[in-house]
């Protein structure tokens, strides 16, 4: 970054007076005192609406997590593109889950499994559901999760969850407006010739643009469902977390 004129002479003058060691620790300073000022969940709604960020993008962006960001974009009007209103959408999820049987979850899958209930009905006894992978990126946040004392390379995971993997060729190009964990989560579906699972709409958008088969969570329940796994009153009330998020929901005819 080069600066001049009356900005380059500030500094200097600042660095005179003893305040800074140097130009570069001042600059530091004033960026932080911007960064402290800013309202970082209107960041991101800007970025999401204007920029067109995917909404894990976006809520990297504003330092919240997705179900609080998606309140805050509900109270300033903005629906999120979360889940899907597609049945068509939903069942061809469901019958790509059922011929790939293994899916990989970015971050939105992941927490919204567990917020919904939807984890819990993954490890009843004989449930056949597909392996579910994630990628190293979200690591930390599998972490956080409830476990059954498995670890797994030395990361604890909860029963319903095959692995935390890494991709064979290293991290992922950087994309504009998509985060890293979605990206990382996308090349790891192609890699094993699996789906990936989001509730985010723009995310499965961008992951079939590279040509990898995506689905939206809701596509994982109704396997279940037809498996015999949950019920019908099961999947309404995992429809009505959702739904209450808000995600787009359309599960039910």
């Amino acid at each position: 970054m080069e600066l001049s004129g009356v900005l380059e002479e500030a500094l200097e003058a600042l660095v005179a007076a003893g305040l800074y060691q140097s130009k570069s620790e001042a600059v530091r300073d004033a960026v932080r005192r911007l960064l402290e000022s800013l309202d970082f969940r209107e960041v991101a709604l800007r970025a999401y609406v204007a920029a067109g960020f995917t909404f894990q993008a976006a809520s990297e962006a504003s330092r919240l997590g997705l179900v609080e960001l998606a309140g805050y974009f509900a109270s300033r009007g903005v629906a999120p593109e979360l889940g899907s209103t597609s049945v068509e959408e939903v069942s061809s999820g469901a019958r790509l889950l059922d011929e790939r049987g293994a899916a990989v979850l970015d971050l939105s899958a992941l927490e919204l499994l567990v917020h919904s209930g939807l984890a819990s009905a993954l490890v009843r006894p004989g449930v056949r559901a597909p392996r579910l992978v994630a990628p190293e990126s979200l690591e930390a946040r599998v972490r956080l999760l409830p476990y059954a004392g498995r670890v797994r390379l030395g990361v604890p995971l909860p029963r319903w969850l095959v692995a935390v993997s890494r991709l064979p060729s290293g991290r992922p190009r950087p994309r504009r407006g998509v985060s890293l964990q979605e990206l990382e989560a996308a090349e790891l579906a192609r890699a094993h010739g699996a789906v990936y699972l989001s509730c985010d709409a723009r995310s499965r958008a961008v992951a079939r643009s590279m040509g990898v088969e995506a689905a939206p969570l809701q596509s994982l329940a109704l396997l279940l469902r037809e498996r015999g796994a949950i019920g019908v009153g099961e999947l309404a009330l995992i429809e009505d977390r959702l739904a209450s998020i808000p995600v787009a929901v359309a599960l039910r005819p």
